[in-house]
């Protein structure tokens, strides 16, 4: 029908090449509008920045999202052709789609695996190349979010030995490995494990990037939140801390990024048992949140959340169940009313709710949040299954 639109690639130089920052879509229709009217694919939402990068052409760009829009979903004939695909860039940009936007990670791993076999066709199995680490990376967060967590861990450590040989380690994608590595460990209760590879992160990001850099910040959070789950409240909290001071020094006190922050501390010391503390920094979250963002959206739910919680451990039951009512009620605007974030908000209502004495609202709760649960996550799933056991 003639339509067009403009489309802005955004890469700025970074050491010897350009690194792609965003893309920016100017349209010339309302395509939310013609969404609603027409039942258009989502792919101006989700899709295009899945595909969008300065390695890959635009005419690769669009042809990529004609095969996607002609099929209508990944699933089916899509897989058929893209497993037949001998472009492995192709391949990993579906790859991620699946993975970060689309949550198929069964799709994810059969497109890596594919991936991994035209590289060791091309390149030999066991060489060390750097897109071969990533894709080791790739399957192994994947493997992760399947919720493999031995095969994921083998994965990510061949990714590292290959980076760590390539690029040594002191370098900035090694750290982001460590970090990766870290992640899994915690998944798989081995915090010690973690703070050491997060602890070998930072001492990278500090010695290439300063100390003022947001992934230090993020560095001193993982740590922070390994110490917690290891029991040690009071080096978590510190190192928290650290992290704040800088967050505030740098974007001021009323940032984003600073409420986020005060949340850990928040759960490091409601855990510890310090509880007039932790409802101090649930509430400047709160505020930070609310200012910032608005009343009406998740991270503010979150918020309140967290403020039953710490209400639900001092005893304050009805404050407490007010504070979770106030979290769902939002979320179901938000996600809708079958939105795993509600689960959540009905396990920590129907806690409350035991608390109180009130079982019948308990179960209530319990038994909608099960059907959610068993509606996105199956009836295998272990999150179900925690439902149920909360429930009996």
């Amino acid at each position: 029908n003639g339509y067009r639109d403009l489309l802005f690639h955004v890469s700025i130089p970074y050491k010897d090449d350009l690194a792609h920052t965003c893309e920016i879509q100017v349209h010339h229709k309302d395509m939310k509008v013609l969404d609603e009217q027409f039942g258009m694919p989502k792919h101006y939402e989700y899709f295009r920045s899945c595909f969008a990068g300065p390695w890959r052409t635009e005419e690769q760009i669009l042809e990529d999202l004609a095969m996607l829009n002609s099929y209508g979903e990944i699933g089916g004939q899509c897989m058929v052709k893209l497993l037949k695909s001998k472009d492995p860039d192709q391949l990993r940009l579906f790859a991620r789609l699946c993975r970060d936007k689309l949550d198929e990670f069964d799709r994810a791993l059969e497109l890596y695996r594919r991936i991994l076999l035209l590289q060791e066709a091309i390149i030999g199995e066991g060489d060390d190349d750097d897109d071969v680490a990533d894709t080791y990376l790739g399957l192994g967060m994947v493997l992760g979010a399947l919720g493999e967590t031995e095969e994921s861990l083998l994965n990510l450590e061949k990714a590292l030995a290959i980076k760590e040989t390539l690029l040594g380690t002191d370098h900035l994608e090694v750290a982001e490995t460590y970090t990766k590595i870290g992640h899994m460990l915690c998944q798989k209760g081995d915090y010690q494990g973690a703070l050491r590879k997060y602890r070998d992160a930072l001492r990278v990001r500090e010695s290439n990037l300063g100390k003022e850099h947001f992934l230090v910040i993020k560095s001193l959070q993982d740590i922070g939140n390994a110490l917690r789950d290891l029991g040690d409240f009071k080096a978590s909290e510190q190192e928290l801390n650290r992290a704040l001071d800088i967050q505030e020094a740098v974007l001021g006190d009323a940032n984003i990024e600073v409420a986020e922050t005060r949340t850990m501390i928040g759960r490091t010391l409601c855990e510890y048992g310090d509880f007039s503390r932790a409802m101090e920094q649930h509430r400047f979250a709160l505020t930070i949140r609310e200012t910032t963002l608005g009343k009406n959206v998740l991270l503010t739910a979150n918020a309140h959340s967290n403020i039953g919680i710490v209400l639900c451990q001092k005893g304050d039951y009805d404050v407490a169940e007010w504070r979770h009512r106030k979290a769902l009620r939002i979320q179901e605007a938000v996600m809708g009313k079958d939105d795993e974030t509600c689960a959540v908000s009905l396990s920590l209502l129907a806690e409350v709710l035991k608390r109180k004495g009130d079982y019948d609202g308990a179960i209530k709760s319990l038994k909608r949040a099960i059907k959610i649960r068993e509606r996105n996550l199956g009836l295998d799933h272990p999150i179900s299954a925690g439902s149920h056991i909360d429930l009996g």
